[in-house]
């Protein structure tokens, strides 16, 4: 999460499933052998939408039953901070940002393997474009 939630910093949970969870909450949630925490963009009636804060590209999507709980605070040496909001993005990562969670949600509705095979395709993209590592580097 970058500047929301510099690596290694302490954060308080408030444990729960997906169905607690709403749009813009940093959410924690197990991916294999790992415990993530990125941003809810978006859900279905069993899915999360996530990202990363830098990424354009969607996670894949996470069933509720991975979901660990929110994201309330962050631990800054002796005193609790309220959980960061989402910083603004470059304006051509708000344009494309509704088309991105929309369709990963439709191929999401279609098949899970569909819309797993849609996140490889825009982490690809993003990997690739040039376009893309200009604006990270505009940031």
């Amino acid at each position: 999460m970058g500047v929301s939630l510099p690596s290694g910093a302490l954060i308080r949970v408030a444990l729960g499933d997906g169905m607690s969870c709403s749009v813009g909450d940093i959410v924690v949630f197990r991916q294999d052998s790992s415990i993530v925490a990125h941003r809810a963009l978006g859900h279905t009636r069993k899915h999360l939408i996530t990202r990363g804060d830098a990424r354009i590209a969607p996670d894949y999507p996470v069933a509720f039953s991975q979901v660990i709980g929110r994201v309330v605070g962050v631990l800054q040496s002796t005193k609790t901070t309220l959980s960061p909001p989402m910083l603004r993005r470059h304006w051509f990562t708000r344009l494309i940002d509704p088309l991105c969670i929309s369709t990963t949600k439709f191929a999401l509705w279609l098949s899970p393997s569909l819309s797993e095979q849609w996140v490889d395709l825009l982490t690809w993209m993003e990997r690739v474009s040039p376009l893309v590592a200009r604006i990270h580097r505009l940031k």
